[in-house]
């Protein structure tokens, strides 16, 4: 039997195609039947273990359309053992005789619309075969990023639109107003000079067998490759061949150990151990999904009451207190009079000293704001001494604070 195969790969899916040719026995190549029979056996085995779609094609010259055969029956019941199903229904050659198969996994679609077409003027005796592969791409969940370009800011630009802004040529007087210019003007700038862009992240979920002895040799590996493609000698070609042989021999020990211990662990679980297995093998799960035949407001409805429910026992398991307490009187409630202005070079030493972390509901990223802060820092002292008005509704509205609590406000 001649084989060859490849593995075609796109986006992180792997598609293994495999090409069959079985001379047919004769007295001149002297190969038996049962020699076939041994090696495509050992072949099913092998890719039984591959969790990757196949595509086994080729001329078996084996007649699918008579079972009755010992040849053919005999890689048909190897083909069902292993969860393989052949497509060509039809005769592929003139003698009528279906000799040509494709072989796919019975749990895959991914054959469509095949066909046997009969050419005018054809040079071969065998038919030509048509089909649509289907490749579903895998649809990993990604995490969808933002991300601004701080360092293409120009900053004397970047300066000259603070200044030129309203927020310092006609600043408003009321805390609320300066507040809002502050920030719609601080995002205005930042988008102008450093726009918003969104970045899609796929999760990566590390394996289990993944060492970090496989991660050096990974490693290992990159830098003997690169080292030989930029040099092109054949000494730095052989030590990449050694480090790839390395690498390749120590993923695949360290996969087998794994699976080992968890088949071994899972020897007293049966449904584990059988998913274990099923997805060593390629094969997912069905999702269990409820019955709708029964109406989407049933269904619904069902899910109202089960939370409901839930909910009403929780609350019933709770103790109930012996007596409520009392919140205190309004007479042991401490005033908060007054505040303290902060001077511009105590807001500076604030900022500086806090944190470099932000969020998205900031107008403008911390490092920016720390690379300008000379030229904002007049800008937030106003603001500062704007929020001296608000005591009077504290007052009126007795500000409720902690007995052993001082509390200072610092934008």
């Amino acid at each position: 039997m001649e084989l060859m195969e490849l593995v075609v790969t796109f986006a992180s899916q792997a598609l293994r195609i495999l090409g069959v040719y079985r001379p047919p026995p004769s007295v001149k190549n002297r190969i038996p039947e049962s020699q076939f029979h041994n090696d495509f056996s050992r072949l099913c085995d092998n890719l039984s273990l591959k969790n990757t779609p196949i595509l086994l094609l080729g001329d078996f010259n084996i007649h699918f359309d008579d079972p009755t055969k010992p040849c053919s029956s005999k890689v048909l019941k190897s083909l069902n053992a292993h969860s393989l199903v052949q497509h060509i229904k039809h005769p592929t050659q003139r003698h009528g005789h279906s000799i040509d198969w494709v072989i796919t996994r019975d749990d895959t679609d991914i054959i469509r619309n095949l066909t046997v077409h009969v050419l005018d003027n054809q040079m071969s005796d065998h038919y030509w075969i048509h089909f649509d592969l289907i490749l579903k791409l895998d649809t990993q969940p990604c995490n969808v990023t933002k991300c601004r370009n701080i360092r293409s800011i120009s900053r004397p630009e970047f300066v000259n639109d603070i200044m030129s802004s309203t927020l310092y040529t006609n600043p408003p007087s009321g805390v609320n107003e300066l507040l809002e210019l502050f920030n719609t003007t601080l995002c205005d700038i930042t988008n102008k000079h450093a726009p918003t862009v969104k970045r899609k992240r796929h999760k990566k979920t590390k394996s289990s067998w993944y060492s970090d002895e496989v991660k050096s040799a990974k490693i290992e590996r990159r830098q003997a490759e690169c080292r030989w493609r930029s040099s092109k000698l054949e000494i730095h070609r052989q030590s990449y061949n050694v480090t790839r042989n390395k690498f390749n021999s120590l993923l695949k020990q360290m996969k087998s150990k794994y699976f080992s211990e968890l088949i071994q662990l899972q020897s007293a679980n049966p449904k584990a151990l059988f998913s274990t297995m099923s997805s060593l093998m390629g094969k997912s799960p069905d999702a269990i999904l409820p019955n709708l035949n029964t109406g989407n407001d049933v269904l619904t409805e069902s899910f109202n009451d089960f939370f409901v429910d839930k909910i009403s026992l929780l609350r019933n398991s709770f103790v109930q207190p012996a007596s409520n307490l009392n919140p205190p009187g309004p007479d042991n409630i401490p005033k908060f009079s007054c505040f303290t202005p902060f001077s511009e070079n105590e807001i500076l030493k604030i900022i500086k000293n806090s944190k470099p972390t932000w969020c998205q509901l900031d107008p403008v990223p911390t490092k920016l704001l720390l690379g300008h802060i000379q030229y904002l820092v007049p800008i937030i002292t106003k603001v500062e001494q704007c929020l001296l008005s608000l005591k009077t509704w504290i007052n009126n509205n007795m500000l409720k604070l902690n007995n052993n609590k001082t509390e200072s406000l610092v934008l």
